[in-house]
């Protein structure tokens, strides 16, 4: 396992914090596949693909309740989000494009080592900050 959902990961809203989960659980299904070894391009592609589609899912949520509540940070943390998309796009064209395995397995890992971190740091140095406007706002 990759990441461990832990508590501390909370943003105290239960359908963020079920998204979050199902993002860490898709993160650990890709570095399950890579680690098992053999040919992963297509299970590895698969995982990829529903994760490209569950950011859209998840950062129309929160977009969606930061306008509802007039998050004050709203811009910054939309703008975020846009890096990720953009982000995302362009390892999976990367991955789309990749000639030998090897070249494959090596932006498989990078794009593991991205989601990591990405997931870490967005979720303790964004994420957070809305807590409290939602919460105020009623939403648990």
């Amino acid at each position: 396992m990759l990441i461990k959902w832990e508590d501390e990961y909370s943003v105290n809203v239960k359908e963020l914090d079920n998204q979050h989960k199902k993002f860490v659980d898709m993160v650990n299904q890709l570095y399950f596949i890579i680690n098992k070894g053999g040919d992963i391009k297509e299970e590895f592609t698969k995982i990829v693909k529903q994760l490209m589609e569950f950011k859209d899912t998840h950062f129309s949520t929160e977009e969606k309740y930061f306008k509802k509540f007039n998050y004050k940070n709203t811009e910054e943390h939309i703008n975020e989000h846009n890096k990720l998309k953009k982000q995302t796009v362009e390892f999976f064209n990367k991955l789309s494009n990749q000639d030998s395995e090897k070249n494959y397995q090596e932006t498989c890992f990078l794009l593991l080592d991205f989601l990591e971190d990405w997931f870490l740091s967005h979720l303790v140095n964004d994420d957070k900050k809305y807590i409290e406007t939602f919460n105020k706002n009623g939403l648990f």
